[in-house]
């Protein structure tokens, strides 16, 4: 019933219906019974063995006559309810359709070219997100932001589930691909038949990894992104699926949001399966109604008490990866990213700092602020050291 994009039920000889839990019917309006009530809430008379929607979706009966003031109070208050369910109930096709009634396509605004070429918007006459107040349009952002939860989680079990041995690639090729030089390079051993070597204790893994390998590139074609975003992904995903399932569990329930999720899983980086569970524990229950930043605070704090060494192993792959970049950026611009430790970071900020507060004191500034004199004193120097060899200050 949940999964359809119409939520509705049967009428019977039964008033109420058992099974609408949603809302009640309007009971005790004057001149109205509650069967009335609710067929006119709707603009539509219930007859027997015949389904109709329920403040989702319109029958599309048409009425010559205005509804009364209490039927509009009424429908409002259903649809109020309805996205405040929307809001915190558990995502799926009955929220989307709650949530989409009130930001409908525009009949004939279907095909992206036309909606991009029409002068000006033509929303929905009867129904616009404008319509909403501030609480019905805030309940609305949280049911969409649960939807987009759900949505990832979702996502990430199929890529999940593609990335094992012998999905997206039959498990005799993958064989050869974990055989080749980008795997273990070695030769397949004889008599061995593709299943066990899933079990070695050196061709599992290898064969594991070619097996994400593989769903990255299809992956990557089917979502037409980078190739190195297609590999993250996937075994984002494989991490998620096998060793963080409640943190993908709540993420699937809408609770959680990509963002903290991810958090978890780059902290706990460096932990083994065990401990990793054990943060996850001790983290997930508040991780929701916490602050990303505050999220990563508590994953630092329960890694650290989990696993004392794991700080200093994260920290020594990070000092590993140190390195400088130039990013392209757009109207002329580029971003020079040097990932150093935090002390050699604060030394090369302070020094342009202090450089450029002196601009500022002499007088030199010539309208540029102060983050703009930090940057050009930053490229200065090195303009200096490609036409001279040496840096004046």
């Amino acid at each position: 019933m949940h999964g359809d994009a119409t939520f509705g039920f049967t009428t019977t000889a039964e008033w109420p219906p058992q099974e609408w839990t949603h809302a009640s019917p309007p009971v005790g309006w004057p001149g109205d019974d509650g069967e009335a009530g609710w067929a006119a809430l709707h603009n539509s008379a219930p007859a027997a063995d015949s389904a109709y929607a329920v403040g989702i979706a319109d029958t599309g009966t048409d009425t010559d006559t205005d509804e009364p003031a209490w039927a509009l109070d009424a429908s409002a208050a259903v649809q109020r309810e309805a996205l405040a369910a929307a809001a915190t109930n558990a995502p799926g096709g009955w929220s989307a359709a709650v949530l989409e009634r009130f930001c409908p396509v525009t009949p004939g605004r279907e095909d992206p070219a036309e909606a991009l070429a029409a002068e000006s918007p033509e929303p929905d006459a009867d129904r616009t997100a404008a319509e909403l107040d501030a609480p019905g349009l805030l309940d609305a952002i949280r049911g969409t932001q649960r939807l987009i939860n759900w949505a990832q989680a979702l996502q990430q079990r199929y890529i999940a589930a593609l990335a094992r041995p012998g999905v997206a690639l039959p498990l005799g090729d993958l064989v050869d691909v974990a055989a080749s030089p980008l795997g273990v390079a070695m030769d397949v051993p004889e008599a061995t038949s593709p299943a066990a070597l899933l079990v070695d204790p050196m061709w599992g893994p290898a064969l594991r990894d070619a097996a994400v390998k593989v769903a990255a590139v299809e992956i990557g074609c089917a979502l037409r992104v980078a190739p190195i975003t297609a590999r993250a992904r996937t075994e984002r995903a494989v991490l998620m699926a096998d060793e963080l399932p409640g943190t993908l569990a709540a993420q699937q329930r809408g609770d959680l949001d990509g963002y903290r999720a991810s958090i978890i899983a780059e902290g706990t980086t460096e932990l083994n399966p065990e401990c990793r569970r054990a943060v996850e524990r001790a983290v997930l229950p508040t991780a929701a109604d916490r602050t990303p930043s505050r999220v990563r605070e508590v994953v630092d704090r329960e890694v650290a008490r989990i696993d004392p060494d794991a700080a200093a192993r994260r920290e020594q792959v990070a000092r590993q990866r140190r390195g400088v970049r130039v990013e392209r950026g757009q109207h002329g611009m580029g971003t020079v990213r040097a990932d150093v430790s935090t002390p050699d970071a604060e030394v090369t900020f302070q020094v342009l700092d202090r450089i450029a507060a002196a601009v500022q004191a002499a007088g030199l500034a010539a309208g540029r602020g102060r983050s703009q004199i930090r940057a050009d004193v930053f490229t200065d120097l090195f303009k200096d050291l490609a036409a001279t060899g040496w840096a004046s200050t």
